[in-house]
């Protein structure tokens, strides 16, 4: 009796697993499952690789992809789903989240997030400058990450005047 518990434990834990672990690689069986993977504090970049590779697989979900990252990480780890999303018109540069996303990834620093800031100064200040620009300038306190990675483009576009321009010029 005692053995059949003990099997009868094993095998109902496995079942409440919504994903698998193969060769140290945390797998996805279906989206759903990185929220439950994020939740068992598995570490974000093991989950995240997981999602990752789901995407590549499946494609049409890079817009859940960005939500469910945005929501579960920092907001710029999403910025890949999201300009996947984004080169797809899956999503607009109207959208908070997204926005949130892009003003995220610009306040990291150049020197550490070059591919990420480099990713997000495209999206952001070439094709949704005139949906995100307010934010920036109000976000761009001088000597900030931010303040670096957007001043020249927000004086361009008039919206940073004043003291931050004259700082942003130097």
């Amino acid at each position: 009796m005692k053995i059949f518990f003990t099997l009868f434990l094993v095998l109902s834990s496995y079942s409440t697993l919504a994903y698998r672990v193969k060769e140290g690689q945390v797998i996805l069986d279906k989206l759903e499952d990185y929220q439950k993977c994020q939740s068992d504090d598995r570490g974000g970049t093991y989950c995240h690789d997981a999602l990752e590779r789901w995407v590549d697989s499946h494609p049409d979900d890079v817009l859940k992809a960005a939500l469910m990252t945005r929501r579960t990480m920092n907001s710029w780890a999403a910025l890949p789903f999201y300009a996947k999303a984004f080169e797809q018109k899956k999503v607009t540069c109207a959208d908070k989240d997204f926005q949130e996303s892009l003003v995220s990834a610009l306040a990291l620093p150049m020197e550490s997030s070059e591919e990420i800031v480099t990713q997000a100064q495209k999206i952001g200040l070439e094709a949704c400058l005139p949906q995100i620009k307010e934010r920036l300038n109000t976000e761009a306190s001088v000597g900030s990450y931010a303040f670096k990675n957007v001043c020249k483009a927000l004086v361009k576009a008039g919206v940073m005047k004043g003291l931050k321009a004259k700082k942003c010029a130097s």
